[in-house]
C-alpha cells in the first residue's frame, strides 16, 4: 500500500490543525527502558514527538527523572553542537568535543578536496537545493 506525499501531507496538517499528535510513546517500553536521557528535536512536529510530548510520556511513565535533551540545529555548525550537548548530557563531555572536532575537521576536508576539484576541472561551484519532501515542496 502507497500514499502519495500529497496524501500524506493531507493527513498530517488535518492532524495537526485538530491538535492530534502524530506520535504515541509507548508508556510501558519507556519504563522498561528506564532512561536517564532521553534525546528529542524541537525543529520539527511532524519529524517526531515533540519535546513536550516527551516529557509529558515520560511523567505519564512515571520516569519523570530523565534528563531530556531538545536538539534544535538549523545548520553543520548546529550539528556539531550538538555532539557536545549530547555527549555533556551523557557525562562524558570531552567524547563530545573529539567527536566535533572530528566531525568539522571532516567538513573542512570535504570542502578543501570539493574546491580543489573544480577549480581543476575550470567548473563553478554546483547550485545545490536539498528538498526533503516533493508534493508539496519542502526545502531542507
Amino acid at each position: 500500500h502507497v500514499t502519495s506525499q500529497g496524501r500524506i501531507d493531507d493527513l498530517v496538517v488535518r492532524a495537526m490543525r485538530s491538535g492530534d499528535g502524530l506520535y504515541g510513546i509507548d508508556a510501558d517500553a519507556l519504563r522498561r527502558a528506564a532512561p536517564t536521557v532521553v534525546l528529542t528535536q524541537g525543529l520539527c512536529a511532524v519529524c517526531g514527538p515533540t519535546t513536550e510530548e516527551t516529557t509529558c510520556a515520560l511523567s505519564g511513565a512515571g520516569w519523570g527523572s530523565a534528563a531530556v535533551v531538545s536538539l534544535e540545529p538549523t545548520s553543520l555548525g548546529g550539528v556539531a553542537a550538538s555532539l557536545v550537548t549530547v555527549a555533556g548530557a551523557c557525562g562524558v563531555p570531552e567524547r563530545g568535543e573529539r567527536a566535533r572536532a572530528a566531525f568539522e575537521g571532516g567538513l573542512a576536508a570535504l570542502s578543501d578536496i570539493s574546491r580543489t576539484a573544480l577549480r581543476d576541472a575550470g567548473r563553478p561551484p554546483p547550485r545545490v537545493l536539498l528538498l526533503e519532501w516533493l508534493d508539496p515542496p519542502f526545502d531542507g
